[in-house]
């Protein structure tokens, strides 16, 4: 070792609280303690050694940074010892200058923002300060305000720990929409024309075609009169009845073919020539019954 300032200070592995740190006086002190930091516990451990000018200080200060609050300590030893924390120590909250604010806002600036750090600074006797260290979470806390200090600290952990360890959101699902369809509502449900509820009406015939036409009866003979008339008054019994379940079966068969054929029925244009054809068709049929029964009634 090449170290020629004396005296000096040794700190070997993690110093902390004063502990691995040493005096040198002379430089044959530094060459025995230099032999016994080369044993196999520095090395194995991948600890540190480190030699720094002794300061003859006059007090030491610590700068404490929680959160918001800002608090600086002034310790001086009472039994002449050069490490301040050993021994008896006189111990006085300061009020914290711009200077101080700013350095430990600085020290939390450089490792990522820490909301509690600390500095810990030497006064020398010429009134210098000279930056000793710099700790995060792990410094002590000191003097009567320790009580208020760890309640800030625990109020600090917990908002933190709501807002990083909050459990995560699902995600909603979706739900249709109408304006998610691709067409309007009018799209969807056309409404129904003219042409297609009197198509409806006919059932299964032809769009345009007529009925299938009603055979004329015979004139029956004097003896079948009342047969005739029997099976007249059925036929026109039936026929009333016929209608309305034509009508309903075409109503269900329109009603179930709707859906399907909706998009083209909506496309074509109405037909309103139809709708007469089918009042036609009505009228011939009942001029066909008027000369079925007068022919069977006319011959008594």
């Amino acid at each position: 070792c090449n170290w020629n300032k004396f005296p000096c200070v040794l700190k070997a592995g993690h110093c902390h609280g004063g502990r691995a740190i040493a005096k040198l006086d002379i430089a044959g002190a530094l060459q025995d303690a230099a032999g016994l930091l080369c044993g196999p516990v520095i090395n194995n451990h991948g600890s540190y050694c480190c030699i720094e000018p002794y300061i003859d200080a006059k007090y030491d200060i610590l700068i404490q940074k929680i959160g918001s609050s800002y608090k600086a300590f002034m310790r001086k030893s009472m039994t002449g010892n050069w490490k301040t924390n050993q021994g008896s120590a006189m111990l006085e909250q300061m009020p914290i200058t711009e200077k101080y604010k700013n350095w430990v806002d600085e020290v939390s600036e450089l490792f990522g923002g820490m909301e509690i750090c600390a500095l810990s600074v030497i006064v020398a006797k010429d009134n210098k300060e000279y930056i000793l260290k710099a700790s995060d979470c792990t410094f002590s806390l000191i003097g009567d305000t320790q009580e208020e200090d760890r309640r800030t600290v625990a109020d600090i952990v917990s908002a933190r720990m709501q807002n990083v360890c909050r459990p995560p959101i699902p995600k909603s699902q979706s739900r249709p929409t109408v304006g998610s369809h691709t067409g309007s509502p009018t799209e969807e449900t056309p409404p129904i024309s003219a042409g297609l509820r009197s198509g409806s009406i006919t059932g299964n015939f032809p769009p345009g075609g007529p009925p299938p036409p009603i055979p004329e009866r015979q004139t029956p003979g004097v003896g079948s009169i009342a047969r005739h008339g029997s099976l007249g008054g059925a036929n026109m019994d039936s026929s009333e009845s016929s209608a309305p379940s034509l009508a309903s079966t075409g109503r269900r068969d329109s009603q179930t073919s709707q859906s399907s054929q909706a998009g083209s029925k909506a496309s074509q244009p109405p037909r309103p020539t139809q709708q007469s054809s089918v009042v036609d068709e009505a009228e011939d049929t009942m001029k066909n019954l008027r000369k079925t029964f007068a022919g069977i009634f006319g011959d008594m």
